[in-house]
């Protein structure tokens, strides 16, 4: 199973490691570029415990910096309000985001940001959702779920795809929401504590990503024996990691080598096993299509109910 370092340095912290592959092309970056600022939407670690997030990002940032003899330095901000993270973009006080998806899209007419990077697992760029149920359970289909419970690895209120698609699901199916559908929603921080609660019948269902339950069903295969997918999700690119419009040039273009590089690298293959990652791409237009196609819909049904976005 995940340990949650793996799991927060698989979300954001593959950056902060690119220049200690590339030193040498780094030092060509001028001095005056003494820093590399990302910035991460505390939305993208919906898995973790922000705190560990924050501890993590920290040691791994000065445990970097001990190795890095160049004057390229990282520095990294965990922000929980979108508003700040905007606010940085246009005051030029951060270099790079590290962003949902959902929210690039919902932000991008406000501020100049150019999606960089995704990274890949396997042959696919995108991750597919699923929504569990126990093998013993009468539940079939999706309206078998109607007045039952489900386990979601996402706080309350977190505004992730995860949500997004389900409730849009919902509200096509039926015409109605998440609260108005499941009698009890039970958060939970991990994708495998999810999974569990179904396993050990503690709850009616759960929602996860299709490679949080392969990883499971790997590790227990009674897991697999015991429950089964009862609705699946087209694949969606989760985050996005998107330079600021006006960085630097050359701050740019090494990161985005460093990151392409990898796989090619002793260090760079030894760096993408440790985050259950194949490869890092450079992002191209078509990674997003499902997910523009998905927000399109969701706030279509939600106008078309006379409901709030």
């Amino acid at each position: 199973m995940k340990s949650k370092a793996v799991q927060l340095l698989n979300l954001g912290l593959i950056l902060l490691s690119l220049t200690a592959n590339l030193q040498g092309q780094i030092q060509e970056v001028s001095a005056d570029l003494d820093s590399f600022r990302v910035m991460y939407s505390d939305a993208i670690f919906s898995e973790v415990d922000i705190r560990d997030a924050r501890v993590a990002i920290e040691l791994w940032t000065m445990e970097l910096s001990k190795q890095l003899d160049i004057p390229l330095i990282p520095k990294t901000t965990i922000v929980t309000e979108m508003n700040t993270l905007i606010d940085a973009v246009l005051k030029g006080e951060v270099d790079m985001v590290a962003i949902q998806s959902i929210d690039y899209l919902r932000i991008r007419n406000r501020l100049e940001l150019d999606p960089a990077l995704i990274g890949i697992k396997g042959e696919s760029y995108q991750e597919e959702l699923v929504i569990l149920v126990h093998q013993e359970s009468r539940i079939r289909v999706l309206e078998d779920l109607k007045g039952l419970s489900i386990s979601t690895p996402i706080g309350p209120g977190r505004n992730t795809i995860m949500h997004l698609w389900l409730e849009t699901l919902l509200d096509r199916s039926f015409g109605i929401g998440i609260d108005s559908f499941f009698t009890e929603l039970k958060h939970v921080m991990k994708p495998s504590q999810s999974i569990l609660s179904v396993f050990f019948r503690q709850a009616d269902a759960c929602i996860v990503t299709r490679r949080s339950f392969d990883v499971m069903v790997e590790l227990n295969p009674q897991v697999g024996r015991n429950l089964h997918v009862v609705v699946s999700s087209r694949g969606f690119v989760r985050y996005l990691f998107c330079f600021r419009k006006g960085c630097d040039a050359r701050l740019r273009d090494t990161v985005t080598e460093a990151a392409l590089s990898l796989e090619s690298m002793t260090k760079g293959k030894q760096i993408l096993t440790l985050f259950k990652l194949d490869r890092v791409i450079e992002y191209q237009p078509y990674h997003m299509e499902n997910v523009i196609q998905l927000l399109d819909e969701h706030l279509s049904l939600k106008r078309g109910r006379g409901r709030p976005d």
